[in-house]
């Protein structure tokens, strides 16, 4: 009989994509959680960790699959903020609805962009900043639209 680890027992094996989708804990964004040394973690760094050893923590462990629950460490990469960030506008990840933060949709933005509103008003209107407002209608951001 295989002994488990308590981490091994929180996934499970993908077998069409090779991914270990978590299924403890996860964050909102869909991170997986575990307490590792302590205290909790995310659980694919903690991943990382146990498959290659301590790495510079101010690093971050990025995945080749864009599946975030993902724990395999064959589908994790060591990367700075500057490179998960390119890493992201390459794959097209960080776009407008599937950015998985956003608090407006397609929708708003062009109705934002028709309103003919204030950056004020429409920061006061969707809780937004005015700024933010200002770049939807000039098309800084949201450009996919």
């Amino acid at each position: 009989m295989t002994s488990h680890t308590p981490f091994e027992e929180k996934y499970i094996p993908e077998p069409n994509s090779g991914c270990w989708l978590w299924v403890g804990t996860r964050t909102t964004c869909g991170y997986g959680v575990v307490r590792h040394k302590h205290k909790p973690q995310l659980a694919h760094r903690v991943s990382y960790e146990l498959a290659f050893g301590q790495f510079d923590k101010s690093l971050f462990v990025c995945h080749k699959c864009d599946t975030r629950p993902c724990v395999n460490p064959n589908h994790l990469f060591l990367g700075t903020h500057a490179e998960n960030q390119a890493d992201s506008r390459k794959k097209g990840r960080r776009k407008g609805e599937l950015s998985g933060r956003f608090k407006l949709n397609n929708e708003i933005v062009l109705e934002i962009r028709r309103s003919g509103l204030s950056d004020i008003d429409v920061a006061k209107k969707y809780r937004i900043h005015a700024t933010t407002a200002w770049r939807i209608k000039t098309r800084k951001i949201w450009t996919h639209i």
